[in-house]
């Protein structure tokens, strides 16, 4: 797993992170990295500082998004090929719960209050809605073909899926309230990542199959550029101050790095096949003494 510098742009060091790693999340203080290896079916955890492989759990088949809600006590793993999302005690190294959504469940993300997660599933057009504090599958939502990526608004009114099918190519705006798609935007070929700037006035959403990002005005929900970037992007990250937009690029092998307006400052080589992406903190907190 390579760590970007993104004050200096360019490459710091890469982490240890099993066979075939997936997904990937920072911890809120900044000092530890969740990663998921797929063909593994582990979640690691490293220490951002010194590199160390701080555990290892077994989650479910085929280990895909993770993420890290509130203070970052439990992580949640998407699994893709058992249809669940294993809930993770992060200081204990061990799953607590396991929540069956059948399907391919390929991302999560949570409403502000984390009281509700939104799991796209891949294979199904729909996205489950989870109870967080019962951990239970509350309601499904039909969207696009094959979603994928999912990101929910600052003020938790609306979630955002990418439907990443040829054929489809849309962006599905959910009322959080209703439970039902309030628009679907034309975005991009092969819309598989989304991420939201800050204020959750635009939104950011990878063309795959068009080697741009499309942003989107959700005051209007539509596309108001097109962005060229490398080739097949497939995630994208938004810095905490918005200043920056992070796209990785399946088969460019790199990573470019847009400014706010939109243009392309630099971009990063890393190699491999980079798939997911995420901007910690920059300053991660020391531990209490």
């Amino acid at each position: 797993m390579a760590v970007l510098d993104t004050a200096g742009g360019g490459l710091a060091r890469t982490l240890p992170s099993g066979t075939a790693p997936y997904g990937v999340a920072v911890s809120p203080d900044g000092r530890r990295v969740h990663v998921t290896d797929f063909d593994g079916g582990r979640l690691w955890t490293i220490g951002v500082a010194d590199a160390a492989v701080t555990g290892t759990v077994q989650v479910g088949a085929g280990p895909g998004c993770v993420a890290v809600p509130g203070d970052g006590g439990l992580a949640y793993v998407t699994g893709y090929r058992d249809g669940t999302v294993s809930i993770v005690d992060t200081a204990a190294g061990a799953v607590v719960a396991a929540i069956e959504t059948g399907g391919n469940p390929a991302n999560i993300a949570f409403s502000p209050d984390g009281g509700r997660a939104y799991v796209p599933d891949f294979s199904r057009g729909m996205v489950h809605v989870l109870d967080v504090p019962s951990a239970s599958v509350c309601g499904t939502i039909a969207v696009g073909a094959d979603p994928n990526g999912v990101a929910v608004s600052p003020d938790g009114t609306r979630v955002y899926v990418t439907n990443s099918a040829r054929g489809d190519g849309t962006l599905s705006v959910i009322d959080a309230a209703t439970g039902t798609v309030a628009a679907r935007v034309a975005v991009d070929p092969g819309p598989f990542g989304v991420a939201l700037a800050p204020d959750g006035r635009r939104a950011y959403v990878t063309g795959y199959y068009n080697d741009t990002v499309c942003v989107v005005d959700t005051g209007l929900s539509a596309a108001v550029a097109s962005i060229p970037v490398g080739r097949r992007p497939e995630n994208v990250a938004v810095a905490p101050d918005g200043s920056r937009v992070y796209v990785t690029e399946q088969h460019g092998r790199s990573v470019s790095v847009l400014d706010a307006a939109g243009s392309v400052v630099t971009t990063v080589e890393l190699g491999g096949t980079p798939g997911a992406i995420a901007v910690g903190p920059a300053e991660p907190s020391r531990p209490s003494p």
